[in-house]
C-alpha cells in the first residue's frame, strides 16, 4: 500500500527496490500505456486483492485502499465495461 500506489488511487505495475537499502528505486510499467498510465488488468487485480484481503483480515485500510482503486478505475470505464488495455492518470472520465 505505501509504494504501489499514486495518490490518485492508480497503480504502478513495477517497483524496483535496492538489494542493501530496501528503498524504492524505480517504478515504471511494462504493460500499460507509459510510465504515467496504469495498466488496467493490474488495477483490477489491485481492487480484487485488497478486497479479498479485508475479507480475511477486516482491516480498514484494505478496503479503503480498494476503494480508493475502485474510485479511480470504475469511472473510467468505456460503456461497455470492458476495460482498454491502459488507464490514463490524471484525468476522470
Amino acid at each position: 500500500m505505501n509504494n504501489h500506489f499514486r495518490e490518485d488511487g492508480s497503480t504502478w505495475h513495477v517497483l524496483q527496490y535496492s538489494q542493501t537499502t530496501g528503498l524504492v528505486t524505480a517504478k515504471y510499467t511494462n504493460q500499460g500505456y507509459s510510465d504515467s498510465s496504469t495498466w488496467a488488468r493490474g488495477q483490477a487485480w489491485t481492487i480484487y486483492g485488497f478486497v479479498s484481503a479485508y475479507r480475511w483480515t477486516k482491516k480498514p485500510e484494505f478496503l479503503a485502499t480498494a476503494i480508493k482503486a475502485e474510485d479511480l478505475f470504475l469511472p473510467k470505464l468505456p460503456a461497455d465495461g470492458v476495460p482498454y488495455w491502459y488507464v490514463e492518470v490524471g484525468c476522470r472520465s
